[in-house]
């Protein structure tokens, strides 16, 4: 009947994880297909999505997207779950499981872990928060999102996480 729960350990607590819209997939798939092109061009790592990451011994969650530098990548147990690597870039989308302000505790999380760059993204309306080495910013619809630290050259216009008008999504 389905498949069966997916659930993350937030502190300690089990959270039973919904499953994500099409807005939501859709949005996370532009960043995904945008990294995974530009990293098969430059061969600087690997980004994956809806992969299982132990923050600490009672923090396991299950980000939208991730992403290792190769020398990080290469030191990855590829058939264990979940991965204990601390990933450089996290990207979370909103979603029926995860709110806005859940997401924004989250990126404090990420952070303290150890992680550089986490982008929180919003869709209505278009709001990526980046938390980064400098500190926080906002980014919104018409401007670009860049990693020069990770990804120098890497460039992503931000409208683009949206879909375009006259499609089937609302």
């Amino acid at each position: 009947e389905g498949d069966p729960p997916q659930y993350e350990l937030d502190e300690g607590e089990m959270i039973e994880m919904c499953s994500a819209t099409i807005r939501h997939n859709y949005t996370r798939r532009q960043i995904l297909v945008h990294m995974t092109v530009f990293l098969a061009q430059t061969e600087l790592g690997e980004v994956f999505d809806e992969t299982d990451i132990r923050l600490d011994s009672n923090t396991l969650y299950k980000p939208d997207i991730v992403y290792w530098d190769a020398q990080h990548a290469a030191t990855i147990d590829a058939s264990r779950i979940p991965v204990e690597i601390i990933p450089q870039f996290v990207v979370e989308v909103v979603s029926p499981s995860n709110t806005y302000r859940e997401l924004l505790r989250r990126a404090n999380k990420y952070r303290r872990a150890g992680v550089d760059t986490v982008w929180i993204v919003n869709d209505d309306p278009l709001e990526i928060r980046v938390f980064d080495p400098s500190g926080q910013r906002i980014v919104t619809a018409g401007e670009s999102l860049t990693l020069p630290s990770l990804l120098p050259g890497f460039s992503l216009e931000s409208s683009r996480l949206l879909p375009r008008a006259g499609t089937f999504l609302p």
